[in-house]
């Protein structure tokens, strides 16, 4: 028997490159424009936005300059790719800059505002968006027990306060006791009304949630509460418009994902 059949046979070079392999597949890539492109432009389009804060550029100016850095940056692309990052980056912070300042801001409705006071008033107009009639728990001032009621939020597009034409939005909350007659409203319906008119609540502390600004987003101005017997249905949708009709699916899709998905708060703790 030779020496070389005995001989114990050499280390093989598989499970070091293997090991080298596993260990080029673990390096993080180092951030660069060729591995994040999505990431990038976003980047630039948000401080477009954020310098829209402190900087005014005109609009058409802004899509103009934006669409010569990027024509300049695919040109660059296809002659010297090294030098079409600059423009680039200035196209995407552009557009950043370009929707921002055509981005349309809610209507402050100071006409609504201007009306606010404690005093009740006439008010007219056409419901826009109706919400469900739900079951509460009402408190009177200095009293020894809870009074079930039936309330109902309605928005409002107001056309007249104390016979005066005023354009504006108004968050309504209809109530009545459950031994008192209470009309469900319906979106298209126009009513007539006497309530005071209030704005909307403000708290200063930083950083809490805006009322106003969420109020206003939802097209309404101000907020005002009625009891049912002061409502009057002056006429009623003959048939339901588009805008109501797909405010109703909207409405009725998120109180279906609400009761699927949302979780049910008891005395301060949530039960899944």
């Amino acid at each position: 028997m030779s020496v070389a059949a005995i001989a114990p046979p050499q280390a093989s070079t598989v499970p070091s490159q293997a090991l080298r392999l596993k260990s080029s597949s673990s390096r993080v890539d180092r951030l660069a424009f060729a591995v994040v492109p999505a990431l990038f432009a976003a980047s630039c389009f948000a401080a477009g936005i954020l310098l829209s804060h402190s900087l005014y550029v005109p609009p058409p100016v802004a899509l103009l300059t934006a669409l010569l850095s990027a024509a300049v940056a695919v040109l660059a692309g296809r002659v010297a790719r090294r030098i079409s990052l600059p423009p680039l980056v200035l196209a995407w912070i552009l557009a950043g800059l370009f929707c921002a300042e055509i981005h349309p801001w809610a209507d402050p409705q100071n006409a609504m505002l201007a009306h606010a006071s404690t005093a009740a008033q006439s008010i007219q107009g056409e419901v826009v968006r109706a919400g469900p009639v739900r079951m509460v728990e009402s408190t009177a001032p200095f009293a020894q027990h809870e009074i079930p009621e039936r309330s109902q939020l309605v928005d409002l597009r107001v056309e007249a306060i104390g016979g005066s034409p005023v354009s504006g939005g108004l968050r309504l909350s209809i109530y009545a006791t459950v031994n008192e007659p209470f009309r469900y409203l319906r979106c298209g319906d126009h009513l007539q009304l006497t309530a005071p008119i209030h704005a909307p609540e403000r708290y200063h502390d930083p950083g809490v949630w805006d009322s106003t600004a969420y109020l206003l987003g939802q097209g309404s101005g101000a907020r005002a509460s009625a009891k049912a017997a002061a409502v009057s249905i002056e006429a009623g949708p003959t048939q339901a418009s588009f805008a109501c009709r797909l405010k109703a699916a909207q409405q009725a899709a998120g109180e279906r994902i609400m009761d699927l998905v949302a979780p049910v708060i008891i005395g301060g703790a949530i039960e899944p």
